[in-house]
């Protein structure tokens, strides 16, 4: 039981903090800035609990007077059959969830390794470019391994390996491998894909910030008519849902440093409302 209120406090944290982030934060050109706070926010989410409902003061154990004249023969009656409880219920649900869950994250890791072993090592200076032949496979990067299929790597070559060096140099894949871990575990939480597409489009809007010309930039972008499928676990060059967004984030002016203050209202805001709700737990509150 203490396990489940526990989830679902975390779980509520998210929420909380995620909306903080889409209310005040997202609009901001304050790309680093807006990437620690959603991965702080993700790691303490599992701290806020504590600190806001620590575990009570152990209780004495209860001294009882026995009175033997109390006992009574009772007669064995036959056991009823067995039900399963709710919390047995949920267990079981969630245990299945896991096992699909961390199947898919071993389906994608186990692709992802595949394309890194199948292609042509390239070693450059500050990288390893891995060509594949598949056009199928949209250009993408992991950790310090860019990966340019034939078409990329013909046609588009420059452009995109000084995007997917931005990612591995900041070490993006680090957040997504993050956000897919816990959304293993946590893989019932809606609000988690929301995390994974907004680092994703943090991730995006840094590297695309890099662009020295980013008239020509945008244009590459919109001339782009990559469709390949993106591997979960990668950053991806190119995808459809997020052209917009990238455009309008590369033609947008910096926003001004005084707006910084944003996020000191919203971390002042998260240590209020954990003060309120760590003060209506004290004793003199409760039953009021």
């Amino acid at each position: 039981m203490e396990t489940l209120l526990y989830i679902g406090k975390v779980s509520l944290y998210w929420v909380l903090l995620y909306l903080c982030y889409w209310l005040m934060l997202r609009k901001h050109t304050f790309f680093q800035w807006n990437r620690w706070y959603l991965i702080g926010s993700l790691l303490i989410a599992f701290a806020l609990p504590e600190v806001i409902y620590p575990a009570s003061a152990p209780e004495l154990p209860a001294i009882y007077e026995v009175n033997a004249s109390a006992f009574a023969v009772i007669k064995e009656t036959p056991e009823a059959s067995r039900t399963w409880t709710w919390m047995e219920i949920l267990t079981a649900v969630y245990a299945a969830g896991l096992l699909v869950s961390v199947a898919q994250l071993a389906r994608n890791m186990t692709q992802l390794v595949k394309y890194l072993r199948s292609g042509e090592l390239i070693e450059l200076e500050d990288c390893s470019v891995i060509l594949i032949d598949s056009n199928r496979v949209g250009s993408f990067s992991f950790l310090k391994w860019i990966v340019i299929n034939r078409n990329d790597y013909e046609n588009h070559f420059d452009a995109i390996l000084r995007h997917e060096m931005v990612h591995t140099r900041q070490r993006h894949s680090l957040d997504i491998l993050l956000i897919e871990i816990i959304r293993t575990v946590f893989w019932f939480h809606p609000v988690l894909p929301l995390y994974k597409r907004s680092l994703q489009e943090i991730h995006e809007y840094l590297a695309d910030a890099q662009a020295a010309n980013r008239e020509y930039y945008a244009r590459f972008l919109v001339a782009y008519a990559l469709n390949a499928p993106a591997a979960s676990l990668t950053n991806h060059f190119f995808k459809p849902s997020q052209l917009k967004n990238r455009i309008q984030m590369i033609y947008k002016n910096r926003t001004s440093k005084w707006m910084l203050g944003t996020y000191v209202v919203a971390a002042t805001l998260i240590g209020a409302s954990a003060l309120f709700c760590r003060r209506l737990r004290k004793p003199g509150f409760e039953g009021k």
